[in-house]
């Protein structure tokens, strides 16, 4: 029994690491039980061979930060969708301590999840009443109620807003990387930011309808699925990975171990948001999730797991 317990919370899924970031993804699947294969740095079809072979269930792919760019984040969509395969990522920093550092957070995440009070929570930005009759819904006029069960502390959120990135908006409030205490240092020229994040002004200044910007550290969500436009941008991205909202959340100084985002722009409908919530709340992990959002899709895949597609929400 407790054996299997130990896998349902850790995983099963193949750990396949780039030869650069070898000795980290091995530590990686030491630590978790899991099977571990390295992939050659020329591989650009890395899931193809390996997967059907060993995967397991899913794959979580290990690589250097920089490497990771749109081509790479595109196949790997592509991948899991031709091969129905929860496909995860965990980037990893170019200095080997760095990395190791990196690993021993998400592994620290995966075994003593922080207490949440709530178990989920879902906002739709887009409709101002909530779009279940839910205790865990919430809509436009909801904002503040959302807020709060995000600072409180929550398993899994679903948030379905505007975004660009650096900034969401959920009703009178802006999640917005620039806030807190894990706002990211000044951009510097040839850097790629926002303005505002360069040291000049904030985009929505003209705004008076907000009442407050918060930062990463008030998402106390451990999985998190944002339905919103480019909320997770590879390193060739518009925006820098520390620029970005979703780096901040997954950084040391964040509490989300893994999430599902897209790398573009997209329109989703309100129904898309509750039936994640639902497949949450029902078990599915993050990596399935992405997945089948992909495969719905009538477009080329965008939906992206950043960390280990097993990652799933715990107890009833």
């Amino acid at each position: 029994m407790g054996h299997d317990i130990h896998h349902r919370r850790a995983g099963t899924g193949l750990v396949l690491a780039r030869d650069d970031v070898a000795a980290a993804g091995a530590d990686y699947a030491d630590r978790l039980s899991r099977p571990f294969a390295t992939i050659g740095d020329s591989c650009d079809r890395p899931l193809a061979a390996a997967a059907v072979a060993d995967a397991r269930g899913s794959v979580l792919v290990m690589l250097p930060e920089k490497e990771f760019d749109f081509a790479t984040a595109n196949q790997l969509m592509r991948d899991s969708v031709a091969l129905r395969l929860p496909v995860g990522v965990v980037p990893l920093p170019a200095d080997p301590d760095a990395a190791t550092e990196t690993v021993a957070r998400v592994v620290t995440r995966w075994r003593a999840p922080e207490p949440a009070g709530s178990r989920l929570a879902l906002y739709c930005d887009f409709q101002d009443a909530a779009p279940a009759q839910c205790p865990w819904a919430f809509g436009w006029k909801d904002s503040d109620a959302f807020l709060d069960r995000l600072r409180s502390g929550v398993q899994a959120a679903v948030l379905h807003s505007h975004g660009n990135g650096a900034d969401f908006r959920v009703g009178k409030h802006v999640l917005c990387v620039q806030a807190g205490t894990l706002r990211p240092p000044t951009g510097r020229r040839g850097g790629r930011f926002l303005p505002c994040q360069g040291g000049g002004d904030c985009r929505l200044d003209h705004h008076t309808e907000f009442v407050a910007f918060h930062g990463a550290n008030a998402v106390r969500a451990r999985l998190v699925v944002m339905l919103s436009c480019s909320a997770y941008q590879p390193y060739d991205g518009l925006l820098e990975p520390q620029f970005q909202f979703a780096h901040a959340m997954v950084s040391a100084g964040g509490h989300t171990a893994g999430l599902v985002a897209s790398t573009r722009i997209n329109r989703q409908p309100p129904q898309l948001g509750l039936a994640v919530a639902r497949l949450l709340d029902a078990g599915a992990s993050l990596g399935e999730i992405a997945m089948r959002i992909n495969l719905l899709s009538p477009q080329s895949p965008s939906y992206l797991c950043v960390g280990d597609p097993d990652l799933s929400l715990v107890g009833p």
